[in-house]
């Protein structure tokens, strides 16, 4: 990867470096900056088809439905989803971790269960938990990091007992910029 031609791919970079004012933008966890070619997606739905979908049979509504199904067919593709209907589309990740606390694990949690977390969590991956925790009686286990801001593996797996029902993480935390082992981390869950 070229962080250089990546960095090229969001307009707002070069919109703020012609101002003589270079962008350092770190706060994707609320709001994520958007490349060029979301932009031209985006701006196409508006020019052609601004309907909502699955809610008219008009042409443009009938459009704007078929595309939004190409995307979910895409999405399927590329994380190699066993069937299109795993694939949710929601506002961000703070809305998508509410809806899983919500509904699976408000449903299949039981009382003196345990989530694990780890101490590099954004607000968005610790509140719906805290939240659904108290109201069910659950237990958060933290896994905590090491000196260099990782999480240390040893003490997640310590963490993993029969008791952890769930087991969520950040892939990169925002504060810290570090990229987790998410397929180490998932396997340990798994074993």
């Amino acid at each position: 990867m070229n962080p250089v031609s990546i960095r090229n791919e969001f307009p707002v970079y070069a919109e703020y470096a012609a101002q003589g004012r270079p962008l350092h933008y770190l706060d994707s966890a609320a709001t994520s900056l958007k490349p060029e070619c979301v932009l031209r997606a985006m701006n196409r739905y508006y020019r052609e088809c601004p309907a909502n979908v699955h809610r008219a049979t008009y042409s443009m509504a009938e459009e704007a439905t078929e595309r939004y199904e190409n995307t979910r067919l895409a999405i399927q593709r590329l994380i190699n989803a066993r069937q299109v209907h795993e694939i949710l589309f929601t506002h961000g990740a703070t809305e998508a971790l509410n809806l899983v606390a919500r509904s699976w694990a408000a449903t299949h949690m039981r009382p003196a269960e345990t989530i694990l977390l780890t101490e590099m969590e954004h607000h968005s991956n610790l509140i719906p938990w805290r939240l659904l925790a108290r109201e069910r009686q659950l237990n958060i286990s933290y896994a905590p990091l090491n000196n260099n801001g990782t999480i240390d593996r040893e003490a997640f797996a310590d963490l993993l007992t029969p008791n952890v029902k769930l087991c969520s993480f950040t892939l990169m935390s925002n504060v810290l910029g570090i990229l987790n082992p998410a397929q180490d981390l998932i396997q340990m869950a798994r074993e």
